[in-house]
């Protein structure tokens, strides 16, 4: 099972950490699209993030450990450029959602 976390800063309500563990297991690997989308949906947006927005967020990611990618909000004073990255990772925990809610057998989401 996937297990997605998604941490908001209490006052803002900003995402502030997105950790995410564990393999679907709804296929044998490299076969298993729940596992893929989750993947896909992640890095993307992740990756957009670091390449359009030139903010760098703090990233751990381990395969061998059983599936595991957690990454963390830097400290942003610019308010435009804090909203672009929140819009996207709005963007992210919404599709993630999506995932959880058609594969629930795999995926969880929980926001905090």
């Amino acid at each position: 099972m996937i297990q997605i976390t998604v941490e908001r800063q209490k006052l803002t309500e900003a995402i502030i950490n997105v950790t995410i563990e564990g393999h679907a297991e709804a296929a044998d690997p490299g076969e298993d699209v729940v596992c893929s989308a989750v993947s896909a949906i992640s890095f993307c947006l992740f990756n957009a993030i670091e390449e359009i927005l030139h903010v760098s967020l703090e990233l751990e990611s381990f395969e061998e450990e059983g599936g595991y990618l957690s990454f963390s909000m830097p400290i942003i004073t610019d308010a435009t450029l804090m909203d672009q990255v929140q819009l996207l990772l709005a963007a992210m925990v919404s599709s993630l959602r999506q995932i959880a809610e058609a594969y629930s057998d795999y995926v969880r989401i929980t926001v905090n």
